[in-house]
């Protein structure tokens, strides 16, 4: 399930992405703009889908996540968990947003936060070390000023796409 703008910036790096039948992109927003050939799920049915479904969000917005469900939130239950996708803190304001956060995650929903470093300015090895835990069958990468030093990082079989 991707957001749309994690959508979009998948189609623009591998138009055939979307086609897949297990990928679906998350309607938030009754006029939000979405791929063409996109299969569109709503937020209530990603709550009826709860446990099958894997959230993409651009990054961790706490507006959309609720214990119960609304019209426009991802109903949060015990047993699911949160990732935070969001770079460090750069100043005491981005920290305590940070740690307000996984407060409100962890003591209102009730459920465990994990932080993942994603503002692509993470040391190479970190990065490598990321994505040959997770095993995807894919990486595509969208920023960095040199790619081709990842490639021989990454274990087989993952394969590695540095867009033009």
């Amino acid at each position: 399930m991707l957001h749309s703008k994690v959508a979009a910036m998948l189609e623009a790096a591998d138009p055939t992405l979307l086609s897949n039948p297990n990928v679906f992109v998350i309607q938030i927003k009754e006029k939000e703009k979405i791929p063409r050939g996109a299969r569109v799920m709503t937020l209530h049915e990603v709550n009826e889908a709860h446990g099958d479904v894997v959230v993409v969000l651009p990054e961790i917005q706490k507006l959309y996540l609720w214990r119960e469900e609304t019209g426009d939130s991802i109903l949060v239950r015990p047993g699911d968990i949160v990732i935070s996708s969001l770079s460090e803190p750069y100043d005491e304001d981005s920290a305590r947003g940070l740690v307000d956060l996984a407060n409100w995650v962890t003591e209102k929903l009730r459920v465990p936060v994990y932080h993942i470093h994603a503002s692509g300015h993470a040391p190479i090895h970190q990065i490598a070390d990321f994505v040959n835990t997770v095993k995807p069958k894919k990486v595509y990468v969208v920023h960095s000023y040199a790619p081709e030093i990842l490639k021989p990082l990454i274990n087989k079989p993952i394969e590695v796409i540095i867009q033009k």
